[in-house]
């Protein structure tokens, strides 16, 4: 709606206070390794995979020193690698992944699955995928998102250059509740490219 009527103050208000408790949040939570996977992704869109809302010609691309190269804004690039991090750090915490993924609505998430088992009783591996299945369909309810690193262009030849971009966000990934290290990364980043569905 705000979108549509600019000149809404009230609506204005109501965002810029979201915006607020959002900034907040991330603030004191930290931001954890969809964001320090984030700035490789960014940066490294190819020209091959662009889209209208990450191309050159809709406004988003990598102005530092005339590059025309295409730049995904950093909220897609958050949101495209959220599930296969979310299933990747699940281990570390699976109670709090296992309701991250029920308040999204997983319906197995809040009580015992196919078997019967008590939601306790879930695997971590379980739970991430739980989470990501949970955060990949809200990107896609939200529209206009790519759903994986293959739409970008990114391919497996790719992985080892975004583990050597990520694995120097240690300001963003100390807080992570598992160890990030270069194997993760890249089994993280394979999972991104072949996305969740």
């Amino acid at each position: 709606t705000l979108y549509l009527t600019q000149d809404e103050v009230t609506s204005r208000e109501a965002m810029m206070w979201a915006a607020t408790l959002a900034g907040t949040a991330l603030n004191n939570a930290g931001t954890a390794l969809p964001h320090g996977c984030s700035y490789p992704v960014s940066g490294g869109v190819k020209h091959g995979g662009a889209k209208k809302h990450y191309a050159p010609g809709s406004g988003y691309a990598n102005r530092a020193g005339g590059s025309s190269a295409p730049l995904l804004p950093h909220g897609y690039a958050v949101a495209v690698m959220a599930p296969a991090a979310f299933a990747a750090t699940a281990a570390g915490s699976p109670e709090r992944h296992l309701e991250a993924a029920a308040l999204l609505g997983h319906t197995m998430a809040g009580r015992g699955g196919p078997s019967g088992r008590p939601s306790a009783a879930w695997a971590p591996d379980e739970i991430g995928d739980m989470l990501g299945e949970q955060v990949a369909a809200f990107v896609q309810r939200a529209g206009d998102c790519p759903m994986g690193l293959a739409e970008l262009g990114f391919t497996s030849d790719d992985v080892p250059t975004m583990v050597q971009g990520t694995i120097v966000q240690q300001r963003v990934l100390s807080v992570v509740p598992v160890a990030v290290d270069e194997e993760l990364l890249a089994a993280t980043f394979e999972r991104a490219i072949a996305g969740f569905r």
